[in-house]
């Protein structure tokens, strides 16, 4: 998979910092949460980045103006948005979503302070 071509690097940068949630989270499901069907670490990174990338596809250059590429602050904040909600949405679906109800309140609080600390 490729990311579509009317990328710009910040928006690239910004995919790359996500990732760092990706191993801490991961440990955690493996070592402090039950799941509901034993998971395999590499088919759980394979579904998140499965709905990620399909969640990315929207940004294509279909929704490019070629007269104005992105030059408006407000716009390019909002692809970062998008960037940063698509992820944890695809986290929630794939790592977040193994675990046992009564675990999904540890991983929530997990995540929330990984987040926190990135600030």
């Amino acid at each position: 998979n490729t990311l579509p071509s009317n990328f710009e690097k910040e928006w690239i940068e910004e995919i790359d910092n996500l990732s760092v949630f990706i191993e801490p989270t991961l440990q955690f499901v493996k070592d402090k949460c039950k799941e509901v069907t034993p998971t395999q670490v590499q088919n759980l990174v394979s579904s998140l980045l499965k709905i990620f990338s399909t969640l990315l596809k929207t940004l294509d250059e279909s929704q490019v103006d070629p007269e104005n590429r992105w030059t408006n602050k407000e716009e390019h904040k909002l692809i970062i948005q998008r960037i940063d909600s698509s992820f944890l949405f695809a986290w929630t679906w794939s790592i977040g979503g193994t675990v046992i109800t009564d675990d999904r309140k540890r991983i929530d609080v997990k995540f929330k302070g990984l987040i926190n600390q990135d600030k």
